[in-house]
């Protein structure tokens, strides 16, 4: 009774054991499909893709705690991601990105999970260097660095990127085939006032108009997203591009940041393909 009990044991475990082989070889083929079709330009309509795409990437914690990983290890693969996603927008010559990394309301979190997320962001700005310079990729920072709990050995490597990022990029849109903003301690409603505080010290109420405030702004020399693109399965924008985002197109899916590959992004620019953006106007019927 025993041997067969063992027997069957065996079995029941080869099994599953093989089960487990067969699912991740697949998960392998798909991403080996996936990886040998880059995405490019000519696979989309002229004029279908957005020219400004902001992301905000959520789920990193939720994801490592799914798998009961340290979170420390949802945010290393959250950073791996937006690296990823940046080359598939460079493959698509889409040529403003903003993502949003850290907010204001994230310093709030514990000091654990803000070191590591800091760390990790150090780590990430020094391998990403090098590519951004090959690659002719401009980078733009939004957000308040010089807050008293910003570190400052992050807040200098962000600031000599960005700087260094002008000079090889140079400074103007022809010169540079992608520009990624990086929203780091940022918040909308913050840059918001902090423009509001900086009209009123510079310029006559009768000359205040929607452009005024826009030229205040963080994001004052770029184009406001067509498309904002959120994961983790939450439908808010979370103090992100308040003022930018007027008339963005919004997309939100339910896959964690972390698995946002390249499938989930054709599904959002496909979902983003058959928008009809009409900016408040209304598409005139043709006679009978």
């Amino acid at each position: 009774m025993k041997g067969r009990t063992i027997i069957r044991w065996l079995f029941q475990s080869t099994l599953v054991g093989l089960y487990i082989y067969i699912v991740f070889l697949l998960q392998d083929c798909k991403a080996y499909h996936l990886g040998k079709s880059r995405p490019s330009a000519s696979q989309f309509e002229k004029g279908s893709l957005p020219k400004h795409i902001g992301f905000i990437l959520d789920g990193n914690a939720r994801w490592a705690r799914d798998r009961m990983l340290p979170v420390k290890v949802g945010h290393t693969k959250g950073a791996e991601r937006a690296i990823s996603t940046l080359r598939l927008c460079g493959n698509l010559d889409i040529p403003y990105v903003t993502m949003y990394i850290f907010s204001t309301e994230n310093m709030q979190r514990n000091k654990e999970e803000i070191g590591h997320i800091m760390s990790i962001m150090s780590d990430t700005i020094a391998s990403f260097r090098e590519e951004a310079e090959r690659e002719n990729i401009r980078i733009r920072i939004l957000g308040d660095l010089l807050n008293s709990g910003f570190p400052r050995d992050v807040c200098h490597s962000l600031r000599d990127l960005e700087s260094d990022s002008t000079r090889w990029s140079g400074s103007d849109r022809d010169t540079s085939q992608l520009t990624v903003c990086l929203a780091i301690n940022y918040g909308s409603r913050q840059d918001i006032l902090s423009a509001c505080k900086s009209i009123i010290q510079s310029t006559p109420e009768s000359n205040i108009s929607e452009d005024t405030l826009k030229q205040h702004l963080g994001t004052a020399d770029l184009p406001d997203p067509d498309l904002i693109i959120r994961t983790g399965g939450e439908r808010r924008l979370s103090n992100f591009l308040l003022w930018e985002a007027a008339y963005s197109e919004l997309y939100f899916c339910n896959e964690m940041w972390p698995d946002f590959n390249e499938e989930c992004f054709r599904r959002a620019l496909d979902n983003y393909k058959q928008r009809e953006r009409r900016f408040g106007t209304r598409k005139e019927l043709s006679p009978a």
